[in-house]
């Protein structure tokens, strides 16, 4: 029951900015679970979509560098347990096991591919199969979801910023090319917000870990990194007349 949970947690979080999904017994389990992987591929997008869905529903997509027993660089759509009651795999599947490595997304209880991605019925021109998969950087958790929105201009893909370092809260529902750092009392987060030419322009907000205010924003910087205590090291961008866009160190006291 607690990795349905998980799994509807992970696809209703993108209507629902600020809410909380406990952390699951996957982020302390050690033993691991038993899937039943019904189909393998390097690109991850070969595995989403509407026709995946209908294929394998259910299913979710894993990553093979989260499992100990799994091969990195693979790519897996699983569903949990065995497809058969009495154990015996569907035809062509088979089953094994994944024990989680610690900091992983798996670690947490959740897909590599947010489910909102079975919802994606043509194949994306602009993404590869890397902008689709959730990653943790920094105890902060980096989640692409997929909202199907006609001609829509990135190709419906979002990218959520959650803090798993305790119970899942999101700090940014639709950050665009997320860049993140964390000290053990604040968190930064770098997002794309504008456009020049074929470079993207940065807003940087700092938030208290505790209760996730946000207590400073940073017009054109990026790469956060925090020096020390209340000091935050950035990248400044400044765009000269020619539209080129140029970065120099920055340092900010919060």
């Amino acid at each position: 029951m607690r990795n349905v949970f998980s799994l509807l947690c992970t696809a209703l979080m993108p209507a629902a900015l600020g809410l909380a999904c406990p952390a699951t017994a996957a982020e302390s389990r050690s033993t691991g679970s038993t899937w039943t992987i019904i189909q393998s591929a390097r690109d991850p997008l070969a595995l989403v979509g509407a026709a995946a869905a209908r294929r394998a529903p259910g299913a979710q997509v894993m990553s093979g560098s989260d499992c100990v027993e799994f091969r990195p660089g693979v790519y897996v759509l699983a569903r949990p347990g065995q497809t058969r009651p009495s154990g015996a795999p569907s035809p062509g599947s088979y089953v094994k096991r994944c024990t989680p490595k610690a900091g992983s997304v798996a670690a947490l209880g959740l897909p590599a591919v947010d489910p909102s991605f079975a919802r994606m019925r043509d194949q994306p021109v602009n993404l590869d199969g890397s902008d689709i998969v959730s990653t943790v950087r920094s105890r902060l958790l980096l989640r692409p979801w997929y909202v199907p929105d006609a001609n829509d201009p990135r190709e419906g893909l979002r990218m959520a910023v959650e803090d798993v370092a305790g119970p899942r809260r999101v700090i940014e529902r639709d950050c665009n090319q997320a860049e993140v750092a964390r000290n053990g009392g604040y968190i930064a987060i770098a997002c794309a917000v504008e456009q020049v030419g074929e470079a993207a322009l940065y807003r940087m907000s700092v938030y208290r870990a505790s209760d996730l205010t946000r207590i400073r924003i940073e017009q054109r910087c990026r790469r956060p990194q925090f020096a020390a205590g209340r000091v935050l090291a950035c990248a400044a961008q400044i765009v000269r007349p020619n539209g080129q866009i140029i970065e120099q160190p920055r340092r900010i006291t919060f």
